[in-house]
C-alpha cells in the first residue's frame, strides 16, 4: 500500500514539474489568478459602496421621519403650518396631510 502511494506521489511530482515548467500554461494560470483578484476587488469595492448608498438612504428616511414626526407634535400644539415648514424642513403639502390625519 505505502508503494502505491508512493508511486502516486511520484506520479504527482512528476506531473507539477511539468506543469510548472510549461510557460504558456503558468501564464494562462497567473492571468487566471489576476482576474480572480480583479473580480474580488471589483466586487468587495461594489459591496462597500453599496453599503454606503444604503446607510446614507437609511439616514435620510431616519431624518425624515423624525421632521414628521416633530410636525405632528407641533401640530397638536396649535404651531402654524409656515413655522412647521421652517423648523422642520418639510414641504407644505406633506404638514397639510398630517394635519388632514389629525383630524
Amino acid at each position: 500500500m505505502q508503494m502505491e502511494e508512493n508511486i502516486f506521489l511520484k506520479q504527482a511530482m512528476e506531473e507539477l514539474e511539468y506543469l510548472s515548467g510549461d510557460e504558456d500554461f503558468r501564464r494562462l494560470v497567473e492571468s487566471r489568478e489576476a482576474f480572480l483578484r480583479d473580480q474580488y476587488s471589483c466586487e468587495q469595492s461594489a459591496r462597500r459602496e453599496g453599503l454606503a448608498e444604503g446607510e446614507e438612504i437609511g439616514l435620510a428616511k431616519g431624518e425624515k421621519q423624525k421632521a414628521i414626526e416633530i410636525a405632528r407634535k407641533l401640530l397638536k400644539m396649535k404651531i402654524p403650518v409656515e413655522q412647521i415648514i421652517q423648523a422642520t424642513g418639510l414641504e407644505e403639502s406633506e404638514i397639510k396631510k398630517l394635519e388632514e390625519e389629525n383630524n
